[in-house]
């Protein structure tokens, strides 16, 4: 299921994208496969560009204590917290992303913007 999804969300297929990744996740009974982390980082970035951040701050809160080492995971959940006016918490994401990567741009532009 998982690879399906994330080939559907290569192709920009969102609708299906969504249902194979959410699938995926609902398969994963106890949570915290790698796999079902990188699903709801995408689920989470669908949520956002839909402007619903708080279903997106979920997913993605989510995603990071599944793997807290992926980047990506890291700064959409910034921007969940950005677009939902939590400055503190969308601070501590982008810090959070720049620890692992000291280059991040979209991390490095938003903590700037921020003034964090």
């Amino acid at each position: 299921m998982f690879w399906l999804g994330i080939l559907y969300a290569q192709v920009d297929s969102v609708a299906q994208a969504t249902t194979t990744l959410t699938r995926a996740v609902e398969l994963d009974s106890a949570g915290t496969n790698k796999n079902t982390g990188v699903a709801l980082r995408q689920l989470g970035f669908y949520r956002l560009l839909a402007k619903d951040y708080p279903d997106a701050i979920r997913k993605l809160e989510r995603a990071v204590q599944i793997y807290d080492k992926d980047v990506q995971a890291w700064v959409w959940l910034g921007q969940g917290y950005q677009n939902s006016g939590n400055r503190e918490k969308a601070c501590e994401a982008y810090r959070r992303a720049l620890a692992i990567d000291p280059q991040q741009a979209d991390a490095l532009k938003a903590k700037k913007s921020l003034g964090c």
